[in-house]
């Protein structure tokens, strides 16, 4: 048996029946092992089959033993060391099998029984696969009949039934044979018999999948979706919420001049869609979900989920709708039990209603005083952020300085160390220039001339005096700002004669009407 002859047929059928590779081969392996085993007349027989060279092979496994028992299952361990002397008790022997002609005729009739099994076992898989991931999907299949039993839709390889159950009851579905029709699937279970597909187009979530096709906002996130009821083909209400506060949901879903909305509605054979806004607020969404009436107030009772709506006398037929679809539509979409009444009864059954002016004002302050707790919220959190910025700066301030300190004190101390001997050598020069000086720093002769200058200088005016003592300590001031200053302290030295000539100097010079103030010759002694 030619492998290519074996390989081309398995590749045929897998794009055929569109089964994989794998699982075609399997089902010939099992196929031959069948029919050896159908040959011997023992499903015991281990069988293994490959596909090697140009050529299937098939072996007959054996079992080394000490003792045989069974001879189609077993060999001794004495007759298979002459085969093989490797192997030992508990070891696999395989014995390669001849083909013959009764054994071909067997294995053709078993690989033809065996592909058919596992040719609709694997059908039945991947059919079930495929619709499995298509749950919650809108599929598009070809109207191939229709009849009182529903309309039959060709889907890749397999036909679906959609019930009439499931069927829009306005919808022509004779137009649809052999065109494509959009289905929704709502579930598939697994039976013995094959997978069971439940596909619809009156479910609401067929709606929905048309919105995200249809309508962008939808599609990306932007507009939510909230909740859908339908009556087929009749009326919808679809209530909607958007994400971002600058696009209208309602708005967005209906488009310009309601062409959105209208091509929805032409895949739903012509059903009216009536899109609201949603709201958190019971009332508002309620009062929304009865649109086009006109609302005046209502009473609600939370733990029942109930609510009593008041209208305008004259405006009950409207927010009840034909036949009551209106009403019937408003409670399923909002999941409220709705009670609606007229202004006349409610004031006689002394209904203490809340007027929609009073329910919007309130709720606008309630969601102000939101917005309030949320800021200040956000502020606390941002001053605590900014307090614990705070906190982590200071402590990192305070670990860098801390370190400062350390490698300051450790760089003193090596500059201590490092500059020691350099200050000695210098407090030694400067000691020497201390006591170099061994003469007086002004003779007897220019002292006794500079008296005399005083002393012209004395015969002017106090203020003139004042003046001149004030110049001169400014010339003091500048003489230190200009003359480099010495460190030591330097004592004039006068010879005994140079000082006896002072004293007599001094005498002399002891007059009544001169004041001179030594004080500014203190420069000469210093």
């Amino acid at each position: 048996m030619s492998e290519n002859v074996i390989l081309k047929a398995i590749e045929q059928i897998a794009d055929e029946r569109g089964i994989s590779r794998e699982i075609i081969i399997e089902s010939f392996k099992q196929a031959m092992t069948n029919a050896y085993q159908k040959v011997m007349n023992n499903k015991e027989i281990s069988v293994r089959v490959t596909l090697e060279g140009n050529q299937v092979k098939v072996f007959h496994q054996k079992t080394v033993v000490e003792e045989v028992e069974n001879d189609d299952l077993e060999i001794s361990l004495e007759e298979v060391k002459e085969l093989d002397s490797n192997l030992n008790i508990g070891d696999i022997y395989e014995i390669e099998v001849s083909v013959n002609e009764e054994y071909n005729r067997m294995a053709a009739l078993h690989v033809k029984q065996v592909l058919k099994q596992k040719i609709r076992e694997a059908e039945k898989q991947a059919i079930y696969e495929y619709f499995l991931s298509k749950v919650g999907e809108i599929i598009e299949g070809k109207v191939a009949s229709v009849d009182n039993n529903g309309v039959i839709l060709e889907i890749g390889n397999t036909t679906v039934l959609l019930t009439p159950s499931h069927m829009i009851p306005t919808e022509n579905y004779r137009k649809y044979i052999g065109k494509d029709l959009k289905v929704y699937v709502v579930k598939v279970d697994k039976t013995t018999r094959g997978p069971q597909i439940l596909i619809s187009r009156t479910d609401p979530n067929f709606l929905k999948r048309l919105f995200e096709r249809e309508i962008v906002e939808v599609y990306d996130g932007t507009v939510e979706i909230m909740s859908i009821a339908r009556e087929p083909g009749d009326r919808s209400k679809v209530a909607v919420y958007s994400r971002n506060p600058n696009v209208d949901a309602p708005g967005a879903c209906i488009g310009p001049k309601g062409m959105r909305i209208r091509n929805v509605s032409e895949q739903v054979a012509g059903e009216k869609i009536d899109v609201i806004s949603y709201s958190e607020h019971p009332e508002l969404y309620i009062s929304e979900a009865l649109k086009p009436a006109d609302v005046l107030g209502m009473k609600l009772n939370k733990d029942e989920k109930s609510c009593i709506v008041v209208v305008p006398n004259g405006g009950l037929s409207l927010a009840i709708g034909k036949r009551g679809q209106n009403a019937r539509l408003a409670a399923r979409l909002t999941n409220w039990k709705i009670d609606i009444k007229v202004v006349d009864d409610a004031f006689d059954e002394k209904i203490d209603y809340e007027p929609m002016a009073d329910i919007k004002a309130r709720i606008e302050a309630e969601e102000k005083a939101k917005e309030l707790k949320k800021h200040v919220k956000v502020i606390e959190e941002v001053e605590e952020t900014e307090e614990y910025e705070e906190d982590a700066i200071d402590e990192i301030v305070e670990s860098i300085s801390k370190e400062e300190e350390i490698t300051t004190v450790e760089e003193q101390t090596q500059v201590e160390v490092e500059v020691e001997p350099e200050i000695e050598t210098e407090e030694e020069v400067e000691t020497v220039q201390i006591i170099t000086p061994t003469q007086p720093t002004i003779s007897l002769a220019e002292l006794e001339a500079e008296i005399e200058r005083e002393r012209a200088r004395s015969q002017q005016s106090n203020e003139g005096r004042s003046y001149y003592r004030r110049k001169d300590k400014d010339k003091d001031k500048d003489k230190d700002k200009n003359e480099p200053r010495i460190t030591g302290y330097q004592m004039p030295v006068y010879t005994q004669e140079e000082l006896e000539e002072l004293e007599r100097a001094e005498l002399e010079d002891d007059t009544p009407e001169f004041e001179i103030d030594f004080e500014d010759y203190e420069e000469y002694y210093d």
